[in-house]
């Protein structure tokens, strides 16, 4: 296939590489067909990365991930495209009353904290925990994550037709895998090796020991 998960099209590199060690991918024109779905592929990814962050919300919000100044928010993370369901980093301008007035990339959002009940139970360095409301720690010049709230067709949820509505958030530091085998065949439809590939490209498919 032409488009599918970043750990398969690694694995498929690395077993060819440790096959044929006089060919080259990159430079003889080589074409490798695979037997995964991409539409499985996709809907597996999109699976496993909200897993994993609903797994890490149970385990607590660890909080902001730091402050900065509002030039230097706009300098690192430019434009947000909120419609991708992933959690972005937000610069928070204010806060009254439990809701923040925040910027995500270049555009400015509320951000109702009293609606995120999971991040009431804070998940210390230590891995202890604490109880308390993300208001109480939430201050201008935080840099907190969050994401669009979608609606049950999945859409994007809007206040109006410009602007999306937006829930805390957090990038799990927690890791899964997973894998697609046809039972019949035994071929792969689909492998994700762990939430992100550009951020880690350990494959915890064939790489992690169980």
């Amino acid at each position: 296939s032409d488009v599918c998960s970043s750990d398969l099209v690694g694995e498929v590199r690395r077993v060819f590489a440790e096959k044929w060690k006089d060919l080259d991918l990159d430079t003889e024109g080589l074409e490798i067909q695979t037997a995964v779905d991409v539409n499985a592929d996709m809907i597996a990814l999109r699976a496993l990365r909200k897993g994993l962050r609903e797994v890490d919300k149970r385990r607590g919000w660890r909080g902001p991930s730091g402050q900065l100044r509002e030039g230097e928010y706009r300098a690192k993370y430019g434009t947000v495209d909120l419609s991708d369901g992933e959690p972005h980093a937000a610069f928070v301008k204010s806060v009254s009353k439990g809701i923040a007035r925040v910027l995500v990339g270049t555009t400015e959002l509320s951000l109702d904290l009293n609606e995120a009940g999971w991040a009431k139970k804070f998940l210390l360095k230590d891995e202890s925990v604490r109880f308390g409301s993300p208001t109480e720690v939430v201050r201008a010049g935080d840099v907190i994550e969050v994401v669009a709230r979608e609606r049950a067709d999945g859409q994007v949820e809007r206040d109006s037709k410009t602007s999306v509505r937006i829930a805390l958030d957090q990038t799990p530091d927690i890791e899964g895998a997973l894998v697609l085998i046809d039972p019949f065949s035994g071929e792969v439809r689909s492998m994700i090796g762990g939430y992100d590939y550009t951020q880690s490209q350990f494959n915890r498919v064939t790489q992690s020991l169980r």
